[in-house]
């Protein structure tokens, strides 16, 4: 097989691009990872300790006893609601 210098020339240049290319791509990686775990103000904190995995908010870790009374009265009213939809089942029962 006959090698053309002007084709290894091309495919040594493609293959020391993507070279070029995985090692910024890593390095990119790598600065996005860095970023994100120095990030971390003190508003994103004080959400974190406040929510659980899901994003709902955790009982009795309310910041404020007015915030608490909210988040109960909030529980009560889905109560209401979910038994007044269920209703008519329970309508005939003693």
């Amino acid at each position: 097989m006959q090698c053309y210098s002007w084709i290894c020339l091309v495919c040594s240049t493609i293959q020391e691009d993507l070279e070029t290319l995985l090692a910024l791509e890593r390095a990119n990686i790598v600065s996005k990872y860095h970023q994100a775990c120095q990030a971390g103000s003190p508003w994103d904190l004080s959400l974190w300790k406040l929510t659980d995995h899901q994003g709902f908010l955790l009982p009795g870790m309310c910041p404020r006893p007015r915030a608490m009374k909210h988040c109960q009265e909030t529980w009560r009213g889905d109560k209401w609601l979910t038994m007044l939809r269920k209703w008519g089942h329970y309508h005939h029962s003693e």
